[in-house]
């Protein structure tokens, strides 16, 4: 059965969500796509940390991820934390959830200094990568 169709997941859309994020992440789920959920950190979520230290962590090679591989996953992220979900085999993503009193809002991530959109990769500062679709080799996105 989908995800999306399970009598045991109520998917309400609300006035503010961005109802294209859940239908992807219902897509996924129905795809039976394997996801990461990586936290957002930045001072929204972590108000006591210093900003010297989430720079930091932000440029780590190591990262702190939840696995999601069906639709109860998302219930088992830190409540009150927004992260970035990605399916695995994407190398990027606008979709941002966070859960709060055991429901999921899909919001959308703005640059507060430009309003500009941004995705995982725009918010460190790395430009997208295009993927060669014949031996998977990632070139940048000019395609060259």
């Amino acid at each position: 059965m989908n995800a999306s169709q399970n009598p045991n997941y109520q998917w309400v859309n609300h006035p503010s969500a961005d109802d294209n994020m859940m239908r992807r992440v219902q897509g996924w789920l129905d795809q039976d796509k394997s996801m990461v959920w990586f936290p957002i950190l930045n001072s929204q979520n972590f108000p006591d940390v210093s900003p010297a230290i989430l720079l930091q962590a932000n440029q780590s090679h190591r990262c702190f991820a939840w696995s999601i591989e069906e639709a109860e996953d998302l219930l088992h992220i830190p409540e009150g934390l927004t992260g970035w979900l990605l399916p695995i085999d994407q190398p990027d993503t606008d979709v941002v959830v966070g859960l709060w009193e055991g429901e999921l809002h899909f919001v959308a991530a703005v640059d507060q200094g430009t309003g500009q959109p941004q995705t995982l990769l725009s918010s460190k500062g790395i430009t997208a990568m295009a993927v060669d679709s014949q031996d998977d080799r990632p070139n940048d996105a000019t395609g060259s």
